[in-house]
């Protein structure tokens, strides 16, 4: 009876030996996933500070960025507000153009119309030199016509009208060489020469005139230019 307690003692320790090994085995096991566990949380903690590192970088690059893009943003709108300008002024210098075409135009007839007028005036002079050159007859000089009386204060004026030319009297002394006078409906005129009437025994001073075109630079030039009577 002694022996059967003695083996059921020895079974008791043996199951409780068995049972303290798979307790100890268990303990290893649950010690190294502590481990483990230990070991990726310190993995994710490296890995988070790596995010967190990188985060920061990508901020402060996309801070870079978005003052970059204001800055390019500024220059653009620099860069408009001057293209705004440059088209600006190139339009004022177009019309600028456009009025110096038209001014020369205007230019152009006007000198057109003086060359017409001076040659009518040349040729109108040497008629008027030929009627009053004195004709030598064979024998004896022809008698002389007698000359048309000179009213007091008076004055012919001769100037273009269109294509045709006209001559009309007028009271008082003529105007002096570079003066503008009115011509009432047909605008204003430049004197370009005082001389002798152009009439055959005519002893009137005549004024020769050229219209005078608006907003025209000529007149200056003319009257340095003018014809000496």
């Amino acid at each position: 009876m002694f022996g059967r307690r003695r083996r059921s003692r020895a079974l008791e320790l043996e199951q409780r030996a068995q049972s303290a090994a798979e307790t100890l085995t268990l303990l290893e096991a649950l010690t190294q996933r502590i481990l483990r566990i230990e070991a990726e949380t310190r993995e994710r903690a490296r890995n988070e500070q790596a995010l967190a590192a990188r985060l920061a970088a990508a901020t402060h690059e996309l801070g870079a960025r978005d003052a970059e893009h204001e800055l390019t943003k500024s220059r653009l709108q620099a860069q408009e507000e001057l293209l705004a300008r440059e088209r600006e002024v190139r339009r004022q210098l177009e019309a600028e153009l456009e009025s110096l075409r038209g001014a020369e135009a205007r230019e152009l007839r006007f000198q057109r119309q003086w060359d017409r007028l001076d040659k009518v005036v040349r040729r109108l002079e040497r008629t008027v030199v030929a009627v009053r050159s004195p004709q030598r007859a064979p024998v004896e000089a022809a008698p002389r016509p007698a000359l048309a009386a000179v009213p007091p204060e008076q004055h012919l004026r001769f100037f273009a009208t269109g294509d045709r030319y006209a001559l009309e009297e007028l009271q008082g002394a003529p105007p002096a060489v570079g003066e503008v006078v009115d011509l009432g409906a047909r605008g204003a005129a430049l004197v370009t020469k005082v001389g002798t009437s152009p009439l055959p025994n005519d002893r009137r001073p005549c004024a020769y005139v050229i219209g005078v075109p608006p907003s025209s630079t000529l007149a200056p030039t003319i009257g340095l230019c003018g014809w000496s009577g």
